[in-house]
């Protein structure tokens, strides 16, 4: 009897982490790109790019900098492609993403693949 309540509550468990597997790779799957702007810099076109991925309890927002939408800084934020502005200082390359109520400044030195 013990035998198969424990099969029984593994099985369960098993079907349990085969559907978030499922909804989480639909949610990958499913998340949007917004490209925010971009500037030149050594060479290179640098672009920010926010990426909004659904998920079962929560939405997450990351902010991508770098010369590709999959190569570069990843960072998470907690408000959507709308409420997140560009600027780029041309003279320093020093960029800006402001949201409500704050900033995120990030160096070139930080941003620039030097590879």
């Amino acid at each position: 009897m013990k035998y198969q309540i424990v099969v029984g509550v593994l099985a369960v468990i098993g079907v349990l982490a085969m559907v978030f597997t499922a909804c989480r790779v639909a949610a990958t799957v499913m998340s949007t790109q917004v490209l925010l702007g971009c500037s030149q810099q050594h060479n290179t076109e640098y672009c920010v790019y926010h990426r909004t991925t659904w998920g079962l309890l929560n939405t997450e927002y990351e902010i991508l900098v770098g010369p590709s939408s999959n190569r570069g800084l990843i960072y998470s934020v907690p408000y959507p492609a709308h409420e997140a502005h560009v600027t780029w200082a041309a003279e320093t390359a020093l960029l800006t993403i402001e949201m409500p109520g704050t900033a995120l400044t990030i160096e070139a030195a930080e941003y620039i693949d030097t590879r």
